[in-house]
């Protein structure tokens, strides 16, 4: 298990990015990261010519790191009933 940590996270160089430490916090082993946007920005997924984009690398001896990019509903629907 991680603890999300706004540290963990910073622009440079125009790239969003979010690190995940090996670091004792809060009785968990590792901290890491998230985004969330609710409330702040909302995406019509039903448009036509709507494109996100992530692109994830994860460093080379990364074993058990799991890199994951969720988009998850907005009202009226949220989640887990709206999907991912």
């Amino acid at each position: 298990a991680q603890f999300y940590r706004a540290e963990n996270a910073e622009v440079s160089d125009g790239k969003l990015k979010i690190i995940a430490k090996k670091e004792q916090y809060n009785n968990f082993a590792y901290t890491s990261a998230r985004i969330r946007s609710l409330g702040l920005a909302d995406f019509d997924l039903t448009l036509p010519h709507l494109l996100l984009e992530a692109r994830i690398k994860v460093p080379s001896g990364g074993n058990g790191l799991w890199p994951a990019f969720w988009m998850l509903p907005s009202a009226p629907q949220l989640w887990p009933q709206g999907g991912e």
